[in-house]
């Protein structure tokens, strides 16, 4: 992250793949495939789910602790495995919350 993030999204979302700095995947448990979405080609893929772009310079932790908290009662939530964070510039692992 040696650029400076933005804080505003160039597509007017509050929250978007392409501005926010991470995004958070859901790895579900066997047996809860109905709860994965839909790709365009029409395979089923674990949830993703963005940070706020304008929360882009908090931090990891920040955003760790803030995504956690705003999906914690969310149905995905219950039936993930593991949650992973990624950088999402890079794609590269930066934090996990096995259960």
């Amino acid at each position: 992250m040696s650029q400076q993030l933005p804080i505003k999204c160039t597509h007017g979302h509050k929250v978007c793949p392409h501005c926010s700095a991470f995004k958070m995947v859901f790895l579900l448990k066997n047996g809860f495939d109905y709860l994965k979405e839909t790709a365009p080609g029409g395979k089923k893929v674990n949830p993703v789910r963005y940070n706020y772009v304008s929360k882009n310079r908090k931090g990891i932790e920040y955003n760790v602790t803030g995504m956690l908290r705003r999906f914690e009662n969310d149905v995905i939530y219950k039936f993930a495995n593991v949650i992973q964070f990624y950088e999402t510039a890079t794609n590269t692992l930066v934090a996990e919350k096995r259960f």
